[in-house]
């Protein structure tokens, strides 16, 4: 399985689907609730693909035009650490930071479950050690 399958089914696969769409957050206290699989769909596809309005006041930039950045062409970031770095950037920083900060020998934090993000976490590593 490559980085972009993994990275995806971290987001929207089964295990996470079945996890995720039963629970939602609001990203620091914001009046709108979001899932990880909708995260990746904002981020990782065209807006065509989307369920509902995503952006919800945020800019839409397509992954074409991320890709082609002055930043990401200049470190050669390849199309997953660029998703990784526009995934972060956004709600998903708090699943994430969640996913680290967890203890190992604990029970999983609720919002996390036992998707601790390795596939992502490791594409937003590499891309911000090429930056």
């Amino acid at each position: 399985q490559g980085l972009m399958a993994a990275m995806e089914a971290e987001h929207s696969g089964t295990d996470a689907q079945r996890h995720f769409q039963t629970r939602p957050w609001a990203p620091d206290g914001d009046s709108f609730q979001t899932r990880a699989n909708e995260e990746w769909l904002f981020v990782a596809k065209d807006e065509d693909s989307w369920p509902r309005p995503l952006d919800r006041g945020r800019e839409i930039v397509q992954l074409r035009h991320l890709r082609r950045r002055a930043e990401a062409t200049r470190a050669r970031l390849g199309v997953e650490e660029v998703i990784a770095l526009r995934l972060a950037a956004g709600p998903m920083c708090d699943l994430y930071n969640m996913a680290l900060r967890a203890d190992p020998a604990g029970p999983p934090p609720p919002l996390v479950g036992t998707n601790r993000y390795p596939a992502t976490i490791r594409a937003l590593v590499s891309a911000l050690a090429k930056l």
